[in-house]
């Protein structure tokens, strides 16, 4: 017999609407903020070379609503917030910026820049993103092709869109040592809707982007809600050769060996150091946080993991891209922080 949790998955799961499929093979458009509403653009690379690791480029623009994305660090400007965390492992002191959406950004359908450091830019089919983090003489210029190859989170008509897109990439990554030419697999991601006054009490929030081979992606995400009741788990394997699989019911994770830390705005963290996530009927995945971990995903953090697990008989192993939030109060929050 199924548990509570597995029932509001279920629900979840038919609400949302999400999936996988083939559509076209196109980066495009960006997604932009309107009145009344928000806008999430991502970049995800989880396999760069050391002693970067991974990329992350995470822009919200606007208020979500969840209280996960809240970023009391940052001046509150209504909706003209954004929030940004642009970093690698080797950057992680120069990751967080908050932003005026009318003074420092510039986001339209085939152009968002952040700031004077950042920017994504349609060509074609493609997206170029370009960023630079002068105080640590890094830059990175790169090119996502995307494959055609869409996961959708949630798809709630006229009020939610969450997607993600597997790309192929390739550019140079310059830091004090020289430029090198990179290429590898990103996710390419976009979010938009309907701003939300309230605070949705979603506390605590675990995303994965790992690279499996030059092929795949396994993406996993837990979100629990109040009481620690998940209402969002799922494994999503995707590949540029067409194979996809969704798992939506029965996924579990369990975290290990945390470490506390305290965030910008004076509140205690505990940051994972293992993940052992278990998928039904599929296999497992364990991963290893690096402990690069970079502040300003809303109120949480994103790094660098390793991993290693079995998927129907197969050995899936290596690195990763991890989004990690935790916004329990201490007395609602367990000593070990089960995502």
């Amino acid at each position: 017999m199924s548990g509570p949790s597995e029932a509001v998955a279920r629900a979840v799961a038919l609400v949302s609407r999400s999936g996988q499929h083939v559509g076209a093979p196109e980066g495009g458009p960006l997604p932009v903020v309107g009145r009344g509403r928000w806008a999430h653009h991502g970049v995800m690379i989880g396999d760069l070379p050391a002693p970067h690791r991974f990329l992350s480029v995470m822009g919200i623009a606007g208020r979500p609503g969840p209280v996960v994305f809240d970023q009391p660090a940052a001046p509150d400007r209504g909706g003209d917030s954004v929030t940004l965390v642009s970093t690698t492992a080797a950057t992680t002191e120069s990751g967080f910026t908050p932003l005026s959406i009318r003074r420092d950004c510039d986001l339209r359908p085939g152009t968002a820049s952040f700031g004077e450091h950042l920017s994504m830019t349609v060509t074609g089919s493609d997206v170029r993103v370009q960023r630079t983090w002068p105080a640590d003489a890094v830059a990175v210029d790169l090119l996502l092709h995307p494959t055609g190859v869409i996961t959708t989170f949630f798809a709630i008509p006229g009020l939610y869109r969450h997607s993600s897109r597997l790309c192929r990439y390739e550019g140079t990554l310059t830091d004090p040592d020289g430029t090198r030419t990179v290429t590898g697999l990103a996710a390419l991601e976009y979010a938009h809707g309907v701003a939300v006054p309230a605070r949705l009490p979603v506390r605590t929030f675990v995303y994965q982007v790992l690279s499996v081979d030059d092929d795949t992606q396994l993406l996993l995400t837990s979100v629990l809600g109040p009481g620690n009741v998940p209402v969002l788990r799922t494994a999503f394997l995707r590949s540029a050769t067409g194979t996809m699989e969704t798992v939506r019911v029965g996924v579990r994770l369990r975290i290990d060996t945390a470490r506390e830390v305290r965030t910008p705005d004076g509140r205690r963290m505990l940051l994972p150091g293992e993940f052992h996530w278990d998928i039904p009927g599929v296999g497992h995945v364990d991963g290893h946080a690096d402990g690069d971990w970079a502040y300003g995903l809303g109120a949480g953090y994103v790094g660098g993991i390793r991993f290693d697990g079995r998927w129907r008989g197969r050995r899936v192993a290596g690195s990763g891209y991890c989004e990690y939030i935790d916004r329990r109060s201490e007395s609602t929050r367990p000593t070990s922080p089960d995502g």
